[in-house]
């Protein structure tokens, strides 16, 4: 809807160049498919500058630990992908782990808008009959 009235631009198997970076948007694809997306990227991603890749899928390898159902339907493998020469990849989906890395790729998860691990909560102490705040929610929005 956001793209249909003009504010946003939607990418899926697209891209904009934005200065020196291509900023590269493609859908998700089951595991059997994931030849399909990798060759999608290859063609979309510039020869000069810096790519950037959007995709909403599991990277194999990245440490989660709360996974959405039917992970591996949607699982691509980490070879192709860092084989692909894309600087960096925006990862969402399947996975909602606030600021995940991957251990091997330049991949970060975005996570979750909303708390979806009890570790993300604030924590209050009761001590000598006083409530006291310990932490607060952990922040949902990154710089990485």
């Amino acid at each position: 809807m956001l793209h249909q009235m003009g504010l946003i631009q939607y990418l899926d198997n697209g891209y904009v160049d934005l200065g020196g970076v291509r900023l590269i948007g493609v859908g998700t694809v089951y595991t059997d498919m994931q030849n399909k997306l990798v060759n999608s990227l290859n063609a979309l991603r510039g020869g000069n500058g810096i790519n950037i890749a959007v995709i909403h899928q599991y990277i194999e390898g990245a440490p989660y630990i709360y996974p959405m159902p039917n992970v591996d339907v949607f699982m691509i493998n980490e070879k192709p992908l860092a084989q692909l020469g894309i600087d960096y990849f925006a990862v969402g989906g399947h996975i909602h782990e606030h600021g995940l890395k991957h251990p091997r790729i330049n991949a970060v998860y975005s996570g979750s808008l909303e708390v979806w691990d009890a570790r993300e909560f604030e924590v209050y102490e009761y001590a000598n009959g006083k409530l006291r705040k310990v932490k607060d929610v952990d922040p949902k929005l990154s710089t990485t």
